[in-house]
C-alpha cells in the first residue's frame, strides 16, 4: 500500500463544542452565513433551509445536535455545504454551521485511533477519533443517520 493510499483526505470542521472530521469528498462549497428560511416544527438543530443554486438545502447546527442546546448566535458562522451520503432524490445537499472555515488535512490510517469511550457519544455522532501524534481529537458525525433524520423532517 502506498503512502497516499494509507492516508485519509478529510476536513476538520470547527464547531463550538468539538472538532468534526468529515471526508473531503463530501465537501461541496464553503459559504458565508446567509439568512435561512425557518421550518415549522423543526428541532433546534435544524436551523432552516437555504437557497443554493436552483435548490434548497437544510442547514444543520451540529453543535445543537450534539449538545441539545440551540445556537445562541449564528450570524458570523460559515456554512459548509455537503453532499448527502446517498444522494436521495429529495435531499442532494445539506449545510452545516462552522465557526471558521474547515481545515483540509491528511491523516495516516495508522495514526488515527477510535476513542473507546462510546458511552458518552452525543446524538448524531458515529464515533470519536484521536490522532496519535499531536493529541488532536474529533467527532465523526453519522451522516447517514443525519440524512435519515432530515428526510423524515422534510416529508412533513
Amino acid at each position: 500500500m502506498s503512502a497516499a493510499e494509507d492516508s485519509l483526505d478529510a476536513v476538520l470542521l470547527p464547531i463550538d463544542s468539538a472538532q468534526v472530521l468529515l471526508p473531503a469528498a463530501a465537501l461541496i462549497e464553503i459559504l458565508p452565513y446567509a439568512p435561512t428560511l425557518a421550518l415549522e416544527n423543526a428541532p433546534p438543530w435544524l436551523v432552516g433551509t437555504l437557497l443554493w443554486g436552483a435548490t434548497t438545502a437544510p442547514l444543520v447546527s451540529l453543535d445543537a445536535l450534539f449538545t441539545g442546546v440551540s445556537p445562541r448566535t449564528i450570524a458570523h458562522r460559515r456554512i459548509v455545504l455537503l453532499q448527502a451520503p446517498t444522494a436521495h432524490p429529495r435531499l442532494h445537499y445539506f449545510g452545516v454551521l462552522a465557526i471558521a472555515p474547515p481545515e483540509p488535512i491528511s491523516v495516516s490510517r495508522d495514526a488515527l485511533a477510535q476513542d473507546k469511550r462510546i458511552h458518552d457519544l452525543p446524538l448524531g455522532a458515529l464515533c470519536r477519533v484521536r490522532w496519535v501524534e499531536g493529541e488532536r481529537s474529533a467527532l465523526i458525525p453519522d451522516l447517514h443517520a443525519l440524512e435519515r433524520m432530515l428526510l423524515k423532517i422534510l416529508r412533513h
